[in-house]
């Protein structure tokens, strides 16, 4: 980041909070604020799971400016999905997931008024073409049987559902800013590839995303296990929180999927950021399969010049 000096900074699962904003604003100066979205129970420095305050998190700096004395027609730390408890720092009280979506308003000199949305959606897997795939070769090979592919079916419907829910609040949202703006940045971990329905349904809301239609694009892979090797390693042991029926290779199948390379992280746009086209777009933050890199996601930047 300080290589590239963006002017508008999302960040998700940034844990702990305080922590990780000030070492941005040390590092790279700017206005921080930040959005707690899992926090499980805990009061102070007291808590289950006793390490977890992860936040969705917005930097700030030189052409972006935060509009003063906006009189905001919606909440900025939105909450899209989960039951109605409290997610904070100091305070929290939840035990499953709880998705929020961060809104911040800027002026900028060449995109006018921009609304950024920072969001992170579930994360439960949907019958996307590649699970599919994965699925049917399972039961073929008698690893798990065509009941349990049934049920897992209705499990993956459930998760697309939640994220178009969410993704409903969130146009719901930004239908509301959007009087008060010239365009809408949304960035975030959508976990959905692109035919997904999460993504699909933005798209036919009239957004566009700006990997891909910046004059110099890319659209590769944001989550590439097969690059990205030794950040990924670490995950090997990670129990996935998905059903698993009782069988335990749906684990691995889990597992099987997540080894391949997909696009889950995007900026998209609509309004002026794409009426003035963007110039690049690139992945950064990459690996070469020798090295830790910053993130187990690759970050996506768009630049307008």
């Amino acid at each position: 980041m300080q290589r590239y000096r963006p002017d508008v900074i999302c960040l998700q699962e940034l844990n702990p909070l305080s922590e990780k904003l000030s070492e941005l604003v040390t590092a790279l100066d700017g206005v921080a604020t930040g959005c707690v979205d899992q926090g499980g129970v805990r009061l102070f420095s007291h808590g289950l799971p006793r390490n977890l305050v992860t936040e969705l998190g917005i930097l700030l700096r030189e052409a972006a400016r935060p509009v003063k004395d906006l009189e905001w027609p919606i909440p900025k730390n939105l909450q899209l999905s989960g039951a109605p408890f409290v997610s904070g720092e100091s305070f929290s009280f939840h035990f499953n997931e709880i998705r929020r979506a961060q809104l911040e308003m800027i002026e900028t000199a060449r995109l006018g008024r921009v609304l950024i949305v920072n969001t992170h959606l579930h994360h439960g897997f949907e019958r996307f073409a590649a699970l599919r795939e994965l699925l049917a070769s399972y039961v073929s090979e008698g690893r798990i049987s065509l009941a349990t592919a049934e049920q897992l079916g209705l499990a993956m419907d459930q998760s697309r559902d939640r994220r178009l829910n969410e993704v409903d609040r969130l146009l719901e949202a930004v239908t509301q800013a959007e009087r008060h703006c010239d365009g809408v940045l949304l960035a975030g971990d959508l976990n959905s590839p692109p035919e997904g329905s999460a993504v699909c349904a933005l798209l036919q809301a009239g957004f566009r995303d700006l990997a891909e239609a910046a004059i110099q694009p890319d659209v590769g892979p944001t989550w590439d296990p097969v690059t990205n090797i030794e950040n990924h390693d670490l995950q090997e042991t990670f129990k996935f929180p998905l059903p698993t029926m009782g069988n335990p290779e749906l684990q691995r199948l889990y597992r099987d999927f997540d080894r391949l390379p997909r696009r889950i992280d995007y900026v998209l746009g609509r309004g002026s950021v794409v009426t003035e086209r963007p110039s690049r777009a690139s992945r950064v933050g990459l690996a070469h399969g020798a090295s830790l890199v910053p993130s187990d996601h690759y970050g996506v930047m768009v630049e307008w010049n």
